[in-house]
């Protein structure tokens, strides 16, 4: 498994678009429901014809190999 950044196929308008649809109506949400969540929380996403889809959430890095400092 690898990774690599910035990927080419996240424009600024996908970029935009995540946020939009994706990640400030997940904090809505958590505000809406009087969670204060506090912490790294990572969007497992599949972007296609630039339409992101969320595949998970995660609080947590999904690599083993990555250990906590």
């Amino acid at each position: 498994m690898g990774v690599y950044s910035p990927a080419p196929i996240v424009t600024d308008a996908v970029h935009e678009r995540v946020m939009r649809e994706v990640l400030e109506p997940v904090v809505a949400g958590l505000r809406s429901e009087g969670i204060r969540y506090q912490g790294l929380l990572y969007a497992g996403l599949m972007i296609e014809d630039g339409m992101p889809r969320v595949l998970e959430f995660n609080a947590r890095f999904g690599d083993p190999s990555a250990k906590r400092c």
